[in-house]
């Protein structure tokens, strides 16, 4: 029976290509299902699996942290990366769970028919089927009960829920992408509900659910279908899915190859291209009773050396309504293995071959000739549309949509051969090539081929195949200037920039399981498109809405930010290099902190440091892959600049020890080495004209340490009278002095500069750290008292101590964050008791101005105010809003 199991992790993921590994901090799974030889059994099996992954949602859901379903990870991008939580769905969610015919094809009238309105059976057949099933075991159990899918993609081995979700397609170009087929989604939402959800129209009967899923709630709802049907991983855990499919068929594949000025004509919206052609295999015309649907134009970027144009591998298929005699076992003989190989040999020509770019062109087209076949008649449906499972990891590509009606596909298609072109002729080797299919629109909101559009609008879908052998994506650090060495990043790169272009204009998506760092945004361009999904997305998500978002679906426009609030959106995951392909991540462990001259820096789930640069992009601190866990930031991280302009992080590791990493040169980085080996409390850091000085409180007392010229840190004498602090020290350099701010053992607040001989203290107070600023020359002190007020003053002028008349507290991971504003004013904010964020102003004089600025936000660590932006840890994500 399934259970809930739980692996503690961290456990390393790897995406289809291997274009990014990521560590997550917990991965779920739920058993596979025993073998169940009754639809009541594996309901009941479905059903508990579900129950269970209610319980993984509600106690992660109270540890503030993400979570996202995982099938094969198939997906080149953000998509499939969360350092959270994972719960694994591939393997375990697989089964065929009732079907509307019989293994041998006989009709089947049981819990699947028996639920279907009349007018679902009058439809065509359904299957209802867990969402982690491969594609391949689909189509085989589909076809042993003689029935086969409408349309397929490409590839085989990726997890139905991953098919659907990110909206993939085939080349059927009179119908729509491959999410249209579903009739029923079942989720389990962030909220621990599992919700079975249909189109407004119904497909299920009334009281249907006791025997499909007797846990879940059924909601009848376009707005919510429609969102269910391309979610991206934002409204929880996809559990089964009813799809409709339809007698098995068979489909005649033939290849043509073509050149450039024939083909090109014929690719306008409703072009010849879609004529079914008068010649088919081998001189023969069509079968009357066929029907040609789908088309796939690969363009080799190379011209021929002997006809100086371009060659294009033209696949064409059509349908008939049964398999042709002696048809019945073809297949595609070992096509994973044979592109593998094919891939390999191709990266082995292009090391070796002669520099003249017109050998390249022949070698392109053996690669396009591997795998498309003629099947020389109608052969099983399935078999012609099994690509195969096996993971081509040396290859990479991107996909972008764009509408036929305006030509608009066939001017992006010319700008970006014209730049490759260019480049060619600079006798740069691009090791790839441009694959072209079309589709109608999808009903999916969310969908690349838009539902706002109309339906007799057809979208082109442009893929950019790229080998990684000897461009090896995965690991080469594309994205900086000094290292773009290897000539298929530059083909990448135009790719890349034109299509941003068009996508500025809103002529153009990005397929959701592709990596696109090039491009600012993935924007779902039309205003309609995002209210009804947020519409859709409110009845399925129940009052956790960012459960299961992350910053790039923030980007992108498919989950809102909180009233006042912009994300930032880019915190990289475990990679250095991954930050700079343009992937997204919530801050999970710390909250940000500033620079000297404004920039943020930020902790991801994993322990890895980033910084903001002014245009808003995150850059990875390196080194990153091997470091070991425990050597990570786990608590506050501080930021000191040297007087060579050079920068040093310091944080607490899980130890409790110190940790340092110190910037060597632009973009470089020292280990996390350690500081001492004394376990210490958060520590502070000022800048001496002697260097950089860090304070800690030890079991010794206070700790002081100087930093070295080699990048390592010596320690000082202890702060006399120290050895009475507890927990957390503030530190500032103020009037050429360094001012030390503490707790003593007994509570009381006290207070010290260097060279002093004793402390001073300001009276009582909460054990909750407080803060310490320069503010016109003078050490201001600000901290909570016993009785949850905040408290300021003056240190060492006998001024007055201001307290203000509210009683805020500070959240359980909060700290006060102090910032200088003009006319001798100082800006505080946190997070309050109730986890709500408050900004306020106190004057030096007059006290706090009150009342104060109050956000209803589930704010989670230290806010920071960064000159005009404001920065907060919301929820599960790091986002900024702008302030006055």
């Amino acid at each position: 029976m399934a259970r809930r199991v739980v692996d503690e992790g961290p456990e390393d993921l790897e995406v289809w290509a291997k274009t990014e590994k990521f560590r997550a901090r917990r991965v779920y799974a739920v058993d596979e299902a025993d073998a169940a030889s009754t639809v009541a059994a594996r309901v009941a099996q479905l059903d508990e699996a579900a129950r269970a992954i209610a319980d993984v949602i509600d106690d992660h859901h109270a540890e503030h942290r993400h979570l996202l379903a995982h099938g094969k990870r198939w997906s080149f991008g953000p998509v499939v990366t969360c350092q959270d939580g994972v719960i694994e769905t591939h393997g375990r969610l697989a089964q065929v769970i009732d079907a509307t015919r019989e293994v041998g094809g006989a009709p089947r009238r049981d819990v699947l028919w028996d639920a279907l309105t009349d007018a679902a059976r009058s439809a065509g057949e359904h299957v209802y089927v867990e969402a982690g099933i491969e594609i391949e075991a689909l189509m085989d159990a589909l076809d042993a009960r003689r029935l086969s899918v409408i349309t397929a993609g490409s590839s085989s081995g990726q997890s139905l829920a991953g098919v659907i979700n990110t909206s993939s397609h085939g080349g059927d170009f009179e119908g729509p992408p491959i999410p249209d087929m579903v009739r029923a989604v079942a989720i389990v939402g962030p909220d621990g509900v599992t919700r079975w959800v249909e189109p407004s129209a119904g497909l299920t009967r009334d009281g249907a659910l006791a025997t499909l899923l007797p846990s879940a709630i059924r909601v009848r709802d376009d707005d919510a279908f429609d969102a269910a049907l391309v979610t991206i991983g934002a409204l929880g855990v996809i559990v089964a899915y009813v799809v409709q499919v339809r007698p098995a068929y068979g489909l005649w594949e033939t290849v043509a190859e073509l050149d450039w000025p024939t083909v090109r004509p014929w690719l306008v919206h409703d072009g010849a291209i879609f004529d079914a052609p008068a010649v088919w295999s081998k001189g023969a015309p069509l079968d009357p009773a066929a029907t040609y649907r789908s088309v796939e134009v690969v363009i080799n970027p190379f011209e021929d050396p002997l006809t100086h144009q371009r060659r294009v591998h033209v696949v064409r298929r059509a349908e008939h309504p049964s398999v042709g005699a002696g048809m019945e076992d073809w297949e595609r003989a070992g096509f994973g293995e044979r592109v593998k190989n094919a891939f390999v040999a191709i990266g082995t020509l292009l090391r070796t071959i002669s520099e003249d770019v017109d050998d390249y062109g022949p070698g392109v087209d053996a690669l396009l000739r591997t795998g498309r076949e003629d099947s020389g008649g109608f052969a099983p449906a399935h078999r012609v549309l099994n690509f195969g499972n096996t993971r081509l990891e040396r290859v990479w590509s991107v996909d972008v949509v764009l509408p036929t009606s305006a030509g608009v596909h066939l001017a992006f298609l010319d700008e970006v051969l014209a730049r490759f072109d260019a480049l060619i002729a600079a006798n740069l080797k691009f090791a790839g090539f441009l694959a072209l299919r079309f589709s109608r629109p999808s009903r999916a909101t969310l969908a690349m081929q838009s539902a706002a559009a109309p339906p007799t609008e057809r979208f082109a879908q442009l893929e950019l195949f790229l080998l990684q052998a000897p461009i090896d994506l995965a690991h080469l650090d594309l994205w900086r200037e000094e290292e773009l060495v290897q000539d298929g990043v530059q083909f990448y790169e135009a790719f890349c920039a034109i299509a941003e272009a068009y996508r500025v204009r809103g002529d153009l998506r990005v397929h959701w399981g592709q990596l696109m760092p090039e491009l600012s945004s993935y924007a779902i361009p039309e205003d309609d498109a995002r209210e009804r999904w947020r519409r859709g997305r409110a009845a399925l998500v129940g009052d956790r809405p960012y459960l299961f978002a992350n910053a790039m679906m923030v980007e992108a426009g498919v989950v809102e930010p909180p009233t006042g609030f912009a994300f930032d959106g880019v915190l990289p995951p475990g990679r250095g290099d991954a930050l700079e392909r343009g992937h997204h991540l919530a801050v999970a462990t710390a909250a940000p902190v500033a620079d000297v001259d404004g920039t943020c820096f930020a902790v991801d789930a994993t322990g890895r440091v980033s910084r903001r640069e002014a245009a808003g992009r995150w850059l990875a601190i390196r080194p990153d892959e091997a470091v070991d866990r425990d050597r990570c930031p786990a608590g506050r991280l501080l930021v000191g600049r040297r007087s060579d302009g050079r920068r040093c992080l310091i944080a607490r590791d899980v130890e409790r020890r110190l940790r340092s990493t110190f910037e060597r040169a632009p973009g470089v980085w020292s280990d996390w080495d350690r500081v001492g080996s004394t376990r210490v409390g958060e520590p502070a850091l000022v800048v001496t004209p002697e260097g950089l000085e860090l304070f800690a409180v030890s079991g010794h007392g206070l700790e002081r340490w100087r930093e070295r010229g080699d990048d390592d840190w010596r320690s000082l004498d202890r702060v006399p009278g120290g050895e009475l602090l507890v927990g957390a020290v503030a530190a500032a350099r103020v009037a050429g002095a360094t001012w030390i701010l503490g707790h003593a053992a007994d509570d009381a607040l006290v207070w010290t500069t260097i060279g002093a001989p004793g402390w001073t203290s300001v009276g009582a107070s909460s054990r909750r750290e407080p803060a310490l600023v320069e503010v016109a020359g003078a050490a201001v002190a600000v901290w909570v008292t016993e009785a949850g007020r905040l408290a300021a003053t003056t240190l060492g002028a006998g001024g007055p101590v201001h307290e203000t008349t509210s009683q805020p507290g500070l959240s359980s991971t909060g700290r006060l964050h102090l910032a200088a504003l003009p006319t001798a004013r100082v800006g505080v904010t946190l997070a309050d008791a109730d986890r709500r964020l408050r900004r306020l102003e106190l004057d030096l004089v007059a006290g706090f101005v009150e009342p104060a600025e109050v956000l209803d936000l589930d704010a989670v660590g230290g806010p920071l105010v960064v000159g005009d932006q404001l920065f907060v840890k919301v929820a599960h994500d790091l986002i900024v809003r702008q302030v006055s």
